[in-house]
C-alpha cells in the first residue's frame, strides 16, 4: 500500500499533537508520582518510566501510536523525524534537587542519647529497670521524630525531581513542534 502523499494541514497537526502531547506527559508525571511514593525516585526509575511510556507512540491500541501511524502516512518523513526524537533522543538527565539527611542518623543520634542517658542514670544510682526505660523511650521517640523529618524531606526531593524531569521532556516537545511545523 502506498503511503498517502496528501498536505497535512499544519495547524491541525500541530493542534493534535498538542492534546497527545498533554496526555502523554500527564501519564509520564503519574507514573513518577506512583514510582516516587513506592520509593525514592531515581535516574533510572525515570528513565524506565520514560521508556515504557513512550512504547506507547508504537502501540496501534494507544492513541498516541494511532496518532503516529496516521501521520506517517500523510508524511513519512516527518514522521521519521519525529520517531527520531521520541525513540532515540528522548531521555532524562540526572537532576539536582538537594539531600534529604543520611539514613545513619535515624540511627546514630537517638543511640548516643540512649547511651548518654545510660551514664547519667548510671552515676545516679537508677535500677536496670529505670535506666533501661529512662534510656530507650527518648531514643525511640527521637527516633520516631527523626524519620518524620526524614520521609517529609524524601517526599518534597521527590517532587522537586519529578518537576526537574517535566521540564527536560519541555525541549523534546518544541523539537517535535518544530518537526510537525
Amino acid at each position: 500500500m502506498e503511503p498517502n502523499t496528501q498536505r497535512s494541514n499544519p495547524k491541525s497537526d500541530r493542534h493534535s499533537f498538542e492534546t497527545i502531547w498533554g496526555s502523554f506527559a500527564a501519564l509520564i508525571r503519574k507514573n513518577l508520582v506512583a514510582q516516587a511514593k513506592r520509593e525514592p525516585l531515581t535516574l533510572q526509575a525515570a528513565q524506565v518510566i520514560l521508556y515504557n511510556t513512550s512504547s506507547y507512540w508504537e502501540s496501534e491500541r494507544a492513541r498516541y501510536g494511532v496518532w503516529l501511524a496516521e501521520y506517517e502516512q500523510r508524511l513519512p518523513e516527518k514522521a521519521e523525524e519525529v520517531r527520531k526524537v521520541l525513540f532515540k533522543d528522548m531521555e532524562f538527565h540526572d537532576v539536582e534537587v538537594g539531600s534529604s539527611m543520611s539514613e545513619s542518623i535515624e540511627t546514630i543520634i537517638p543511640t548516643l542519647v540512649a547511651i548518654a542517658i545510660l551514664g547519667v542514670t548510671g552515676y545516679f544510682g537508677f535500677n536496670v529497670w529505670q535506666m533501661a526505660f529512662l534510656a530507650l523511650a527518648p531514643a525511640i521517640a527521637l527516633f520516631l521524630f527523626i524519620r518524620s523529618i526524614r520521609n517529609l524531606q524524601e517526599k518534597k526531593i521527590s517532587k522537586k525531581r519529578i518537576v526537574k524531569y517535566m521540564e527536560q521532556l519541555e525541549p523534546f516537545k518544541q523539537s517535535l513542534l518544530a518537526v510537525i511545523g
